[in-house]
């Protein structure tokens, strides 16, 4: 009888360790899922709007594409900024290393986390003129943290 109740024992904290693992492991599939969703989804929507502010630039000028993303970034939940491609590694967010800066300049947008601002920026260049800009969009990692909470408790 102790035999049966040793083997009983040592079998019901082999299944709870191994729920507890794989608990673990859903959630971090979970939380890498939606990362990977927050990055498409920012991405995007950068693009949408790089292709409208660069029409605005081009057709309306200068002024104007500044004035239509100041206007995106007071109604949005994204943050949403212009920053010159010359002076973009003196700006906050994302660290800006020489190889951003070349697919910037490829034309390629960039979505990275940020964890001292605890947000995800995504960068996408925008060119009208000589002179480069990038939309710098950013999002808070509320909802992340969020279903990462929300993961847990289920």
């Amino acid at each position: 009888m102790k035999l049966a109740a040793k083997l009983v024992g040592v079998l019901v904290i082999t299944i709870a360790v191994f729920l507890i693992v794989d608990g673990y492991f859903l959630i971090q599939r979970e939380k890498e899922l939606l990362e990977a969703e927050m990055k498409t989804n920012a991405v995007f929507l950068a693009e949408v709007l790089q292709r409208v502010v660069a029409d605005t630039w081009q057709n309306g000028g200068l002024d104007r594409a500044v004035e239509l993303v100041d206007n995106l970034h007071r109604e949005g939940s994204f943050e949403i900024h212009w920053r010159w491609m010359d002076n973009l590694p003196e700006k906050g967010g994302i660290p800006v290393e020489p190889e951003f800066l070349d697919r910037l300049k490829r034309g390629e947008s960039i979505s990275a986390f940020d964890p001292e601002a605890n947000r995800l920026v995504t960068l996408v260049p925008v060119s009208a003129s000589a002179r480069h800009a990038v939309l710098e969009l950013s999002e808070p990692l509320s909802r992340l943290e969020a279903a990462s909470r929300s993961a847990t408790l289920r």
